[in-house]
C-alpha cells in the first residue's frame, strides 16, 4: 500500500561539509505569538500523520484539514466554518474516511474545494459547499500508478470555470522509471486532459513537491530529483530541487531551474528512521501583495549541514528562474535532525517557515513544531519560536518525520494557521494553532 512505500535514496557522495550561517533579523521571537494548541481530530482512526491544510479565499471562516490514517490505509478530512473554533469530520458518502493516501487539498478563486488521494490511481473529489459534501470520485488515467500527487487551482482567470492543474510521479516498476506527469481540467475537475509527460528517464527519481498557480496564471511545479537511481553505496544521497514553469496553462514547460541542493541519509546508511527524517515535500509560497517584494517566490527545506538535517530557505525575485543562496533558518539544534519544512507568505509580505524540530530531544526522535519569520523578503529570519511545548513521538519508522507534509496557510488578518501530528506512539492526533506576527514595516 501507499503507506508502506520506501523511497530509494541511494546516490552516495560521502559526508556533507556544507556550512551555512543563520541569517538572523533584528526581530526577536517576541514579535511572534502563538495561540493555544487545539486538537482538530481527537477520535480514532489513529495514528494521523502527513497533515495538510487549505483556506477558502472567498470565506475566511472556512478551512479544510486532511491527514493520513495509517491504521486504516485511508485519509480523513476535517472542515471548519467558524474560523477554526470547531472542526467537523466531513463524509465521503456515508464514510468518515476517503480511500488512499497522500491527501492533498486546494480551493479555487470561486471557493470550490478539491481533494485528492492516491488509491493507487490519482483520484479527485470536488465540493461546492466548502467541504460539507463531496462529488463522486474522478480517476485520472486509470492505466497509470501514481505517487506523490498534487492539485492546484487558479485564483483568477478569463474563463468562466477556473483551470485546475494536477501533477504526480508515475512509477514503472519493470523499467524502474519515475515519470513526472501533468493534467489539466477546464470543467471544475469533472474530467482531466490526457497525461502530459514532462520528465522521463530511468536514471533518476523525479518527485513533485508542490504545485502553485500565480495570479497571472503561470503554473509552478517544483520537484526533487535524486541523480543516479541505479547506483548504490554507503553514505549520503544527493538530491537537487528543481522548478518547471508553464506560462500557457500547462501546455508547455520551461526549465528545469535550479532551486538548491538537498542532501539526505540514503537507504544504504542502514537506519530507516534516519532516512525517513529527510523525506519531505517542501512547499512554495508566492508574494501576491503588490508591495516591495510582490511576485517573490519562497521555499524552505531540510538538508544535511555538518552531518545533520538543518532547515534552509531561499527566495526568487524573477518568478523562479534564479534563486538566492540558501540561508539556515533554525537558530539551534545544530546537532539534531529536523524534518518537514513548509513555507507561506501573508498579505503583508511576511514569510513564515515551520518545521518539526528535535533540538529538545536527547534521543533525537521526538519533535516540536517551530516557526521562524522573515520581514525582509526572505533575506533574514527571526529567532525561532516554539509553537507547542508538547513533544510528538511517532512509533512508525516510516513516519518518524510526521509525514512529508504539514499544514501551513496564511489567513486574511495576517496570521498563519498550522497543523501537525501531536501525541506519541500510535496515538497521534492532528493539532492546530494560530501564529500571530507583527505587521511588516519593510
Amino acid at each position: 500500500m501507499i503507506f508502506r512505500k520506501l523511497f530509494l535514496l541511494i546516490v552516495v557522495v560521502g559526508i556533507a561539509t556544507i556550512t551555512l550561517a543563520h541569517a538572523q533579523s533584528s526581530s526577536s521571537h517576541s514579535s511572534i505569538t502563538v495561540s493555544e494548541v487545539k486538537q482538530i481530530a481527537n477520535q480514532p482512526p489513529f495514528p494521523l500523520v502527513e497533515t495538510f491544510l487549505a483556506a477558502n479565499p472567498t470565506n475566511p471562516d472556512n478551512m479544510l484539514a486532511s491527514a493520513v490514517s495509517t491504521s486504516t490505509d485511508s485519509s480523513i478530512v476535517y472542515a471548519t466554518w467558524d474560523g477554526g473554533s470547531t472542526w467537523q469530520n466531513v463524509k465521503n458518502g456515508n464514510n468518515g474516511v476517503f480511500p488512499g493516501g497522500d491527501p492533498m487539498l486546494a480551493f479555487d478563486g470561486n471557493g470550490r474545494a478539491y481533494f485528492t488521494t492516491i488509491t493507487p490511481t490519482f483520484t479527485v473529489w470536488h465540493s461546492t459547499g466548502g467541504g460539507r459534501t463531496w462529488s463522486e470520485p474522478v480517476h485520472i488515467d486509470k492505466e497509470l500508478t501514481h505517487d506523490r500527487q498534487w492539485i492546484a487551482a487558479a485564483q483568477k482567470s478569463d474563463r468562466s470555470t477556473l483551470p485546475i492543474y494536477a501533477a504526480a510521479k508515475t512509477i514503472d516498476t519493470k523499467e524502474r522509471q519515475h515519470v513526472l506527469v501533468t493534467h489539466r481540467s477546464l470543467d471544475g475537475a469533472q474530467s482531466f486532459s490526457e497525461t502530459t509527460i514532462i520528465s522521463s528517464d530511468n536514471q533518476n527519481i523525479n518527485t513533485p513537491t508542490d504545485l502553485v498557480v500565480r495570479n497571472n496564471g503561470t503554473v509552478l511545479l517544483p520537484y526533487l530529483v535524486y541523480h543516479g537511481y541505479k547506483s548504490r553505496s554507503e553514505g549520503i544521497a544527493r538530491g537537487e530541487r528543481l522548478l518547471l514553469i508553464s506560462d500557457d496553462q500547462g501546455e508547455t514547460w520551461s526549465g528545469p531551474h535550479h532551486i538548491g541542493e538537498k542532501l539526505v541519509y540514503g537507504n544504504a546508511a542502514g537506519d530507516q528512521r534516519l532516512t525517513s527524517k529527510g523525506l519531505e515535500a517542501p512547499s512554495l509560497a508566492v508574494d501576491k501583495t503588490g508591495g516591495k517584494f510582490d511576485g517573490s517566490t519562497y521555499t524552505a527545506w531540510t538538508t544535511i549541514i555538518d552531518g545533520h538535517l538543518q532547515v534552509v530557505a531561499v527566495h526568487s525575485r524573477d518568478g523562479g528562474r534564479t534563486w538566492s543562496e540558501p540561508n539556515r533558518v533554525n537558530d539551534g539544534g545544530f546537532n539534531s535532525n529536523h524534518s518537514t519544512a513548509m513555507t507561506a507568505v501573508n498579505n503583508d509580505g511576511v514569510v513564515a517557515v515551520t518545521w518539526n524540530d528535535r533540538r529538545n530531544d536527547s534521543e533525537g526522535d521526538c519533535f516540536q513544531h517551530y516557526v521562524a519569520i522573515s520581514y525582509d523578503g526572505g533575506q533574514t529570519f527571526s529567532r525561532n519560536k516554539k509553537i507547542s511545548n508538547r513533544k510528538t513521538c511517532p512509533r512508525s519508522e516510516r513516519f518518524i518525520n510526521g509525514g512529508e507534509t504539514q499544514g501551513l496557510v496564511a489567513l486574511p488578518d495576517g496570521s498563519f494557521r498550522v497543523t501537525w501530528p501531536v501525541g506519541k506512539d500510535d496515538i497521534l492526533t492532528m493539532g492546530t494553532a494560530i501564529i500571530n506576527v507583527a505587521q511588516n514595516t519593510e
